[in-house]
């Protein structure tokens, strides 16, 4: 990944589905019911879901009927992450254009995605995934009071420009989280 503020979206892409592979033999089978899950893959209608509803995975629940998760995984060599990036405008330009306020909250995944859970993961060196899970609806009414506290960021990824805000961990309210802090590696069943 190039320098901060700079991203290469087929790069990121390629990224993306090579760690998704690792969650889907490591992580996935392991806390859906009967190891049932289905990643959003290429056709028609998995790219609707995941294009307008913002669901990359969909889960068989242990309380019946299904789950959605959306993914997030980041890399950055040699970082030791302790915030992550809450996406505000995936399209910053376009938001613009259509008179959203740039420092508000636009297109961005934290508004329009409808998938019950976050999947949050930080690739480690050993090409690792620490994961955190969060209840994205809870974590949508957590951010909407409290996101202008934090640090804008801004990324050109050479299409257009998406805007995040900087959040520390340790202050995302508990009642939002799922999981914390948990490592998936290759092998680990």
């Amino acid at each position: 990944m190039g320098k901060p503020g700079r991203a290469d979206f087929g790069d990121d892409l390629a990224y993306a589905n090579k760690a998704r592979v690792l969650l889907e033999r490591e992580y996935y089978p392991r806390v859906s019911r009967d190891g049932r899950f289905v990643g959003i893959e290429r056709s028609p209608g998995s790219l609707y879901i995941q294009r307008h509803c913002h669901v990359d995975c969909i889960l068989a629940s242990f309380q019946g009927g299904s789950v959605t998760f959306e993914e997030k995984i980041v890399r950055w060599p040699g970082y030791s992450y302790t915030a992550m990036t809450v996406e505000t405008h995936s399209n910053l330009e376009r938001c613009t254009k259509e008179g959203i306020d740039p420092e508000g909250i636009g297109d961005g995944w934290i508004a329009t995605s409808v998938a019950d859970f976050l999947l949050y993961g930080f690739e480690q060196p050993d090409d690792s995934i620490r994961i955190w899970v969060f209840d994205l609806p809870k974590l949508r009414v957590w951010f909407n009071n409290c996101y202008r506290r934090y640090r804008i960021s801004n990324t050109d990824n050479r299409l257009y420009t998406t805007r995040c805000r900087i959040v520390p961990l340790r202050d995302i309210a508990a009642g939002c989280v799922r999981v914390s802090d948990r490592l998936v590696q290759k092998g680990a069943r």
